[in-house]
């Protein structure tokens, strides 16, 4: 038989025992609640951050069209020139450098050239059809006065110029970026004199 007392104090540890355990519940629930809202707040600034540079990326990385000055694509045809010698009958600044295409007995020769004009490297030749040979033999003013007719005409910088047959018509057609960027303007020159040509159409 257990003492006398004994029952009083079992049933109270025990009644203690179960009340601290209840009131623990809300107490763990309230930590884990806690610690799950701090995960999920961690997680979301994480998201955040690593979410902002791809929002920027577009705006950094964004490319905005440059082209090449006269005095870099003169220099440009004429270290060209001296590789072939010949006219110049195509032109294009792609990624800081000038491809130039010069025509000589009926052949064009491409000729790739550094961004400052000063160093070139002759490419492959090909026969010219019938029309370019035409068009190339008609013009009576150069690619430079082209393009500085072209360059007085619209400010900018140059993309590319070649010449051209529009509205049955030989032309120079210059590709030309503005100083603000965006799209680049085409200006047509007249082949004889080199007036500009205004509401043309290519053919």
């Amino acid at each position: 038989m257990p003492p006398p007392g004994a029952f009083p104090r079992v049933r109270g540890m025990k009644k203690a025992t179960t009340n601290s355990a209840l009131l623990a519940l809300p107490l763990a629930a309230a930590l884990l609640a806690g610690c799950s809202g701090g995960g999920e707040s961690s997680g979301s600034g994480a998201g955040d951050d690593s979410a902002a540079p791809n929002g920027d990326a577009p705006s950094s990385a964004e490319h905005k069209e440059s082209g090449g000055t006269l005095e870099q694509a003169q220099a440009a045809m004429k270290s060209a020139q001296q590789k072939v010698d010949g006219q110049v009958v195509e032109l294009d600044f792609d990624e800081g450098q000038w491809k130039v295409d010069v025509y000589a007995s009926g052949k064009t020769t491409e000729v790739a050239v550094d961004g400052a004009g000063s160093k070139a490297t002759k490419g492959a030749s090909e026969s010219a059809d019938a029309d370019d040979r035409a068009n190339y033999e008609t013009v009576k003013i150069t690619m430079a006065q082209a393009l500085k007719n072209a360059l007085h005409h619209q400010a900018g910088s140059i993309d590319e110029a070649a010449i051209d047959r529009a509205q049955g018509q030989v032309n120079y057609e210059v590709e030309i970026i503005p100083p603000n960027g965006g799209a680049a303007k085409t200006v047509h020159v007249g082949y004889r004199n080199g007036d500009i040509l205004k509401d043309v159409k290519d053919d």
